[in-house]
């Protein structure tokens, strides 16, 4: 497997690599990679020779940006991008909210 490496442009939390800070150099799969640079816009590709798109078998198995993370850590990921956060809502309406803003 090739890494990629993309600088975290912002705080960002994640199930895989924990939570990453603005300015960490994070060495990963190109898929990964490319869900943090063009769905979160927590990221930028360090060689834009890296900025190429995986095949739609990568992109469908790749983790979903809730995956692993607790109530308290979905809220923080959802305000981070702005996103309001119902009165009320369960785990799994934060899922959608989070899933479907990525």
């Amino acid at each position: 497997m090739e890494l990629v490496e993309v600088e975290i442009l912002t705080q960002t939390i994640t199930q895989r690599y924990g939570v990453l800070s603005q300015g960490d150099i994070l060495r990963t799969d190109a898929a990964f990679a490319r869900h943090l640079v063009k769905e979160s816009f927590s990221g930028k590709y360090v060689n834009p020779k890296d900025d190429v798109e995986p095949t739609t078998d990568t992109v469908a198995d790749g983790p979903k940006p809730s995956d692993g993370l607790t109530v308290t850590e979905l809220k923080a990921a959802l305000e981070g991008k702005g996103i309001p956060i119902p009165e009320g809502a369960k785990k799994p309406d934060l899922v959608a909210l989070l899933d479907g803003a990525a």
